[in-house]
Formats: C-alpha cells, sequence, structure tokens
C-alpha cells in the first residue's frame, strides 16, 4: 500500500469535498492520510483507506504545545509527525483555486516539503486539479513560481493557468478533476437521468468580494426575476448552498426570504450531503450556477446552465472548455 499525505481546503465546500471523494473512491490501494478538521471524520468512515488527523488528536495537541513553546510552526510539526508515523511517499496537493494573492499559502506549504526531501529522499510531490490567481504583483506571481519547483508534477485545470507556466518541464493541462475520463467515479448517472421540471440556483455570498458587494441587490433581484418566469411555467425550485463557510447559506436564506410564493422551494445547504447536492442537479432541467462546480456538475449531468462568472477562473474555464 502506498502512503499519500493529501493536502486540500477544509472548508466544508462542495468543489473541494468532491475533488477528495473522487481520489479516495479511485485509488482504494493507497492510504490516505488528511489533516483536517474532526468535521471531516467522515471520510475515514466511508473509506477504509482514509485516515483523518485532527486537532482533537491527543498527539497532534501535544505537538501544538510544543509548537508555541519552541517557536516552531505547528503544520512544520505536525507534518512530520505524520510522514514518519505513516511513512508518507507522495505529498499530493489537490484543489481549484490554491493559487490565489492574498489568500494562498502553498509557497509556504511547499517551501516546508521541500526541506522534508532532505529526510525524506523518496518523497514525491504533485499539485493537481488548479488554476492560477487572481493575481496582481509580480512578487507572488515568482513566489508561486518559486514553489512549483518543488513539486515533481503540476497539472493545471485551464490553458490561461498553463501557459503562464508552461516552460516548466513539471507542468502540464488536463482537465477539471470532476470532468476527467469516466465523469463521476461516485456518482454515475443513471440512464437515462430521469429529469423534473426543476430548476436549481446556486448562488455565493458577496460579502468578502470587494468588487462584486456593490452588485449584491442587482445579483439578487435578476434571480429573483428568473424565479418568477420558472414558477409561471410550473417548475419547482431547488436553492443549493454549497459552503456555508464562505457565506452562502446566509445569502441562500436572503433570496428564499425575497421569493412571494414559497410552494415548491426548497433550500439545500451542504453538510457533507454531497449525494443529495448532486441528486438534486443530476434531475433537473436548469441551473443558475455562481460557484465553479455548480457549472462543471451541471456539465456533467446535462443540465441547461446559465452561469455567473464571479472569478476569472470561471472565464477561462468555460474558454478551455
Amino acid at each position: 500500500m502506498n502512503n499519500v499525505f493529501v493536502y486540500s481546503i477544509t472548508s466544508s465546500n462542495v468543489g473541494d469535498d468532491l475533488f477528495m471523494h473522487i481520489l479516495f473512491e479511485r485509488y482504494p490501494n493507497a492510504r490516505m492520510v488528511l489533516y483536517a478538521p474532526k468535521t471531516y471524520e467522515f471520510f475515514a468512515q466511508k473509506f477504509s483507506n482514509v485516515v483523518v488527523v485532527s486537532d482533537n488528536d491527543k498527539r497532534i495537541k501535544r505537538l501544538i504545545t510544543i509548537s508555541k513553546y519552541l517557536h516552531i510552526p505547528k503544520t512544520l510539526l505536525i507534518y512530520l509527525y505524520l510522514f514518519i508515523k505513516y511513512k508518507i511517499e507522495l505529498f499530493l496537493v489537490i484543489g481549484g483555486s490554491l493559487f490565489m494573492e492574498g489568500k494562498s499559502n502553498i509557497p509556504s506549504i511547499m517551501t516546508k516539503i521541500n526541506i522534508f526531501k532532505h529526510f525524506f529522499p523518496k518523497l514525491k510531490v504533485s499539485i493537481i486539479g488548479s488554476n492560477f490567481g487572481p493575481c496582481k504583483s509580480d512578487a507572488f506571481f515568482k513566489s508561486v513560481e518559486k514553489a512549483l519547483t518543488y513539486a515533481d508534477d503540476v497539472c493545471f485545470r485551464d490553458k490561461s493557468s498553463y501557459n503562464l507556466f508552461s516552460k516548466m518541464p513539471n507542468v502540464r493541462l488536463g482537465n477539471d478533476i470532476v470532468l476527467c475520463s469516466n465523469n463521476s467515479l461516485i456518482f454515475p448517472p443513471p440512464s437515462p437521468v430521469e429529469k423534473r421540471k426543476r430548476m436549481c440556483i446556486n448562488i455565493r455570498s458577496v460579502e468578502k468580494w470587494p468588487t462584486l458587494k456593490p452588485y449584491k441587490d442587482r445579483y439578487l433581484n435578476n434571480i429573483l426575476s428568473l424565479i418568477s418566469f420558472f414558477q409561471e411555467k410550473g417548475y419547482s425550485i431547488s436553492l443549493l448552498s454549497f459552503c456555508a463557510e464562505y457565506g452562502d447559506n446566509g445569502i441562500t436564506d436572503e433570496l428564499y426570504e425575497m421569493i412571494k410564493d414559497k410552494r415548491e422551494v426548497e433550500k439545500v445547504y451542504y453538510d457533507g450531503n454531497i449525494k443529495e447536492i448532486i441528486g438534486r442537479i443530476a434531475e433537473s432541467e436548469y441551473m443558475i450556477a455562481t460557484r465553479f462546480h455548480a457549472i462543471i456538475l451541471s456539465f456533467l449531468y446535462n443540465v441547461s446552465v446559465y452561469p455567473i462568472s464571479y472569478s476569472i477562473k470561471t472565464e477561462n474555464m468555460l474558454e478551455t472548455l
């Protein structure tokens, strides 16, 4: 059994969790070690090859105390402990928006892992499923460029990101993980998919996006008008929230309260119930989608989708496809 340390965004977001679902199911003969909040233990319950380690673990608590006493980054000690305990052979970074200026810690993480390579000479490092940006400074671009040199394999999911680093021999281009060959490995659609007279709506919070926040009222009111249009044609409405931590539940609640006729309108919040979310999308005829993977899943399940882009990554993905 190969031993893999999985680094991903663990904020209970449909897109990132879906990446891990696919990874864990596709490689049942590899032991996957995930350092994540305790809420992610459902992966260990679902997949026998997954080990979830959280800060609730007694040994991890001790390491956190030691890191504070010695003024050493806690992740350095925790990662070192896990690498030794589980004999890690591959450090796998899997995720979409990993390289956003001002939010990305990948350059820092990759620097630490590069130090580990001196102690674990057989260690391989791979980054998959990602896109680059948004980026405004040359300094951040160079920090990412340097970080990528520490990896054995880097796979970007759109041509725009790939072209920026294409001269590097370890960089390649591939589909978004959810759109990979075999399509959905965990949720293969029935043949044929039984469609219902339903429209799904996926919106995201704009509170933390200064460029989008001024347009919040227009955003909600235009979607509200589309809901009324489809209700008049007899469609039921499913409001899908992809990430509570990023505020999606709150803005979904706001939209729901604005709807006059709430008959045949439901709210579905993501809380590890990824199969329920995907089931709603697969059965629908139409989707209004803001989140990146709401668009991707619509493509996958042959749902007519109206994409609303909140980031250049969406436009780059659409152009690539």
